[in-house]
C-alpha cells in the first residue's frame, strides 16, 4: 500500500510544475532562454503569413487613400500619424533576432512609399518620418512585451494578434479621413529672384516674355528630378495675351493680368500640368525690369499657395524648389543675352 505522504508530495510537485508553467514570470520572452526565445521566434514569422498580408495591404491602402485625398489630407495624420503606425506595426511583427526579416520588411515599405510619392518626396519628408517611426518602434516593442507578459497562456508560435499589427494604420485612415472633412486654409507663399542682365530694359522684356530655348548649368534639384524649364511660348499681345512655359514633364499656361512695356508683367497662373504637386499650386508671376549702370535688374516673384504641414517645415523646401527653377531660368537668359553680345561684337569686328 502507498505511503498517503508520497502521494501527497506528489500531487504538490504536479500542482507546482503546472502552476509554474502558467506563470508570467516563467513566460516573459525577456526570461526565456536565448536559443528557445530565438526558435519560437522563427516559428511566429513563418506561421503569421495573415500579419504580413493584413500589415502590408493596410499599407498599400493608406498610401492609396492619401494619393485619392491629397488635396486636403498631407497634415498630421500622413506626417506623424502614418510614420508611427508603419513603426508600430513592424516592431509587433519583427520578432525574429535575424536582422533580414526586418531590412526586408523596411525596403519594402520604403519602396511602397517611393513607388507612389517619387524619391524627392519621400527624402524631404525623411526628418518628419523617422522620429515618429522610432516612436512608433518604440511603442510595439513595448506593446509586444506586455501582451506576452500578460497573455501567458497563448499557444506558443501564434504571436500577436492581428489586430495589433493593423490597428495602428486603420487609426490612420480614420483621423486621415476626419482631417479631409475639415482641412486647414492653403497658405500663400511669395519666392522671389533676381538677375542682373547684359542689356537695356526693351532687349531683357522681349527675351523673357518668349524664351525659344532654355538652357543652362542645372540647380541640384533640377538634377534630382524636379520639372526643368524648357521654352516659353507667347500669342497676342497686351493684357490677355497667353504665355505658355514648357518644361521637361508637363507646362505652365498663364495670362497677362499687367502689361506694362519694358517695365512690368503680371501673370495669373490658369493651369498647369507639373507632376508629383498636386498639394501645391501655382497663383501668379511677376516680372519687374530696372535700367542699372550693368543692364537690366530683373526681379521675379512667383505666388504659391500650399497645403502641406507643418508650414514651418515644408516652406523651406517649397521656397528652395521654386528657387531653383527661378535661377535655371534667369541663369538661362544672362547666358542667353551673353553669347548674343559676344556674337555681334565678333561680327562687327569681322566686318
Amino acid at each position: 500500500m502507498d505511503d498517503p505522504g508520497e502521494d501527497l508530495e506528489k500531487i504538490r510537485k504536479e500542482l507546482s510544475e503546472e502552476l509554474n508553467e502558467d506563470s508570467p514570470t516563467e513566460t516573459d520572452w525577456t526570461k526565456r532562454p536565448k536559443a528557445k526565445k530565438k526558435a519560437e521566434a522563427d516559428v511566429i514569422l513563418k506561421e503569421s503569413p495573415l500579419l504580413w498580408a493584413g500589415y502590408l495591404f493596410s499599407l498599400v491602402a493608406s498610401v492609396y487613400f492619401i494619393r485619392v485625398n491629397n488635396d486636403s489630407i498631407y497634415g498630421f495624420s500622413v506626417f506623424f500619424l502614418l510614420p508611427a503606425a508603419l513603426g508600430f506595426g513592424l516592431a509587433v511583427l519583427l520578432r525574429s533576432s535575424k536582422p533580414l526579416p526586418a531590412f526586408l520588411a523596411l525596403l519594402v515599405t520604403t519602396g511602397i512609399l517611393i513607388f507612389f510619392e517619387g524619391l524627392i518626396c519621400v527624402a524631404m519628408a525623411a526628418a518628419l518620418f523617422l522620429p515618429f517611426a522610432i516612436l512608433g518602434l518604440v511603442l510595439g516593442r513595448v506593446f509586444g512585451k506586455l501582451d506576452e507578459r500578460y497573455q501567458p497562456k497563448r499557444d506558443k508560435g501564434k504571436g500577436p494578434p492581428a489586430a495589433l499589427s493593423i490597428m495602428p494604420l486603420a487609426l490612420f485612415l480614420i483621423a486621415s479621413g476626419v482631417e479631409s472633412f475639415w482641412p486647414p486654409a492653403p497658405a500663400l507663399l511669395v519666392i522671389e529672384s533676381s538677375i542682373v542682365l547684359p542689356v537695356p530694359p526693351a532687349e531683357a522684356w522681349q527675351a523673357i516674355i518668349a524664351i525659344e530655348r532654355v538652357q543652362g548649368p542645372k540647380p541640384l534639384l533640377l538634377q534630382l528630378g524636379l520639372p526643368v524649364p524648357v521654352s516659353c511660348s507667347f500669342e497676342g499681345g497686351g493684357v490677355g495675351a497667353r504665355r505658355v512655359c514648357y518644361f521637361d514633364k508637363g507646362l505652365i499656361e498663364e495670362r497677362v493680368v499687367h502689361w506694362e512695356p519694358p517695365a512690368r508683367l503680371e501673370v495669373s497662373i490658369e493651369r498647369d500640368t507639373l507632376p508629383g504637386r498636386s498639394w501645391m499650386e501655382f497663383i501668379d508671376a511677376t516680372y519687374e525690369l530696372e535700367q542699372t549702370e550693368a543692364g537690366t535688374r530683373v526681379r521675379r516673384w512667383t505666388t504659391i499657395s500650399s497645403r502641406l504641414r507643418p508650414r514651418i517645415y515644408w516652406q523651406i523646401f517649397e521656397r528652395l524648389g521654386v528657387e531653383a527653377e527661378h535661377d535655371y531660368l534667369l541663369n538661362a537668359l544672362r547666358i542667353q543675352l551673353s553669347d548674343q553680345i559676344s556674337l555681334d561684337h565678333a561680327q562687327a569686328s569681322l566686318n
